[in-house]
């Protein structure tokens, strides 16, 4: 109100008439009566607003249950069941030969009371309320969420259980046995004759049969267990037997009668069941063979043995020869020799062997017959038959011999060439 008055004051001085303080204060008091008064603005809203405020959070209060009550009060629901529980279990111990159905039904979100089927009374009359176990588990899945309380029924006498399932089959009802290869290597097709998979293993071998079908197999040696495919239960156990490889060992070519032979051994604690050689006849005696080896190449010897359980073995072993079998004919001789053995001429070989045959010396120039026996002890001697004279010298003459009964494997024909020197 100060400026105001200095306003008033400056207007009254500027005037003619002389300054009244008298009068000046007379008007300051009209003035500020036709003024109307202030007024506190928080008076006239924020008191009422308050009120407001404290009355909504009054009805909330009163109106919906805190998450602290909550929990106040299961503690207090808690406490009271537990002394229900355990006076109970007293009265219980009193009743016999009574049981009391429950049923509960329990759901993700709700739960269902338990429901009494039948009340157990003592001898005096009390009511004995069933036993139930209470398994109380708090979910806080957004704000405002409630407590959910699962019951579930106790165990009182004998309680009805599901028995154990056990889907694994057992070799006594379920299993039909497979049969599997009982030797090394041997190869067999077999059969699963199961309406569920099975695998067959060992510590380095695994193959696996589905339902109902075969698979062809050769199995090492070894021990095996047959297991269920999906619950490892083991269903048959199986051993193969192994049989062991023969040592075969071929000497060197050796004649004997005039045959060309090989010696060979085999090395093995197994029976010797057959013995085969291509191109060639074995004899043999045990585990000592004799080869004919005739014609040059290479030869292959196969020796199958057997174990004490019946499994066979085949082992094979090649040789080679460098040449050919030619009755052991000499390429040249000289009729005027004082050594019998230089002075005619016959393969060795017709001497050494019984055996039939026909040596005929031809003539390269024009294929005349110069010379024919068919007796070992009548060797040519160098005559030209057709002259009766001695042959040419250094002219190689052809022979050739016929056997008429040769050994298995050996040909028929001979033929070579001698010099007359």
């Amino acid at each position: 109100m100060s400026n105001i008055d200095d306003l008033f004051k400056k207007a009254i001085e500027s005037q003619s008439e002389p300054y009244n303080p008298a009068a000046w204060e007379k008007l300051s008091n009209r003035l500020d009566a036709g003024i109307p008064p202030r007024k506190n603005p928080f008076l006239k809203w924020g008191l009422p607003g308050l009120a407001i405020l404290v009355g909504a959070a009054a009805i909330a209060y009163y109106t919906s249950d805190s998450p602290m009550k909550k929990t106040q009060e299961a503690k207090v629901q808690q406490r009271n069941k537990t002394e229900e529980l355990a006076q109970s279990s007293e009265k219980t111990n009193r009743v016999s030969n009574h049981q009391t159905s429950q049923k509960t039904k329990i759901t993700d979100q709700n739960v269902i009371p338990l429901e009494q089927t039948s009340d157990l009374t003592d001898s005096e009359g009390t009511t004995a309320e069933a036993i139930v176990s209470e398994k109380q588990s708090t979910k806080t899945k957004e704000q405002g969420s409630t407590e959910t309380t699962i019951l579930q029924p106790a165990q009182i006498g004998k309680t009805e259980q599901n028995p154990v399932r056990n889907d694994a089959p057992k070799l006594s009802d379920s299993y039909t046995t497979l049969i599997l290869p009982a030797c090394e290597n041997d190869a067999l097709d077999v059969q699963n004759a199961n309406d569920f998979g099975i695998v067959l293993r060992s510590k380095e071998f695994e193959v696996k049969i589905t339902a109902n079908a075969s698979k062809k197999i050769k199995l090492p040696e070894g021990n095996y267990e047959i297991v269920h495919s999906e619950s490892g239960l083991t269903l048959q156990n199986h051993a193969v037997s192994g049989v062991a490889i023969s040592e075969i060992i071929v000497g060197e070519l050796y004649f004997n009668a005039g045959l060309p032979y090989r010696h060979a051994s085999i090395k093995t604690e197994n029976t010797v069941i057959g013995i085969a050689s291509e191109e060639t006849q074995v004899t043999c005696c045990n585990k000592e063979l004799e080869m004919l080896s005739f014609n040059k190449g290479n030869y292959t010897l196969s020796v199958e043995t057997s174990t004490e359980n019946g499994c066979r073995g085949k082992s094979i072993e090649t040789f080679y020869v460098s040449e050919d079998y030619n009755l052991l004919a000499v390429n040249a001789f000289e009729p005027l020799s004082q050594d019998a053995r230089k002075s005619t001429f016959i393969p060795y070989a017709l001497t050494q062997r019984n055996t039939p045959f026909r040596m005929v010396i031809l003539d390269p120039n024009d294929g005349g017959i110069v010379y024919v026996t068919s007796d070992a002890l009548l060797p040519w001697d160098g005559i030209d038959k057709r002259s009766g004279k001695l042959a040419d010298t250094n002219k190689a003459y052809v022979w050739k011999v016929n056997l008429l009964k040769p050994e298995p494997g050996e040909k028929s024909d001979y033929l070579g060439t001698v010099v007359r020197m």
